[in-house]
């Protein structure tokens, strides 16, 4: 596992590190069929991967977190891991480049308008620990 930290825009930890999509657990107990903001199906992403008409480096960088009393990562980005894991299920890639969020960092620690939960809260719920989506 390759680790480049750097400091965000807000002074805080991140880390760049590229990982075997298999170690990242999913936050949600399901995915929807397509990204937000109409930029298609999960499936139509799947089969341009594995065809190679797009590769996995053109998505956005994948948020994770670490529990720290587990030590287990979790994705912020769902169907972004699920094409992940696909690809790599098929041998189009290997590891993928994520971005270790702090635990405590903004992103992860603030509410929002009308629930005030941290965002780790209110995207855990999965029902599996985050092995699988249905």
């Amino acid at each position: 596992m390759e680790i480049n930290v750097s400091k965000s825009s807000a002074g805080e930890d991140e880390a760049l590190i590229l990982m075997s999509p298999f170690f990242i657990r999913y936050t949600h107990a399901k995915i929807s069929h397509s990204f937000r903001n109409n930029r298609g199906r999960v499936d139509d992403s799947i089969s341009a991967v594995l065809k190679g008409t797009i590769s996995f480096e053109e998505f956005p960088t994948l948020e994770v977190f670490r529990v720290e009393d587990k030590g287990i990562i979790y994705s912020l980005n769902n169907r972004r891991l699920y094409v992940a894991r696909v690809a790599a299920h098929y041998g189009v890639l290997e590891n993928i480049q994520v971005q270790l969020l702090s635990f405590y960092c903004g992103r992860l620690s603030r509410g929002v308008k009308g629930d005030s939960r941290p965002k780790h809260e209110r995207a855990m719920d999965t029902t599996n620990s985050g092995a699988v989506v249905n």
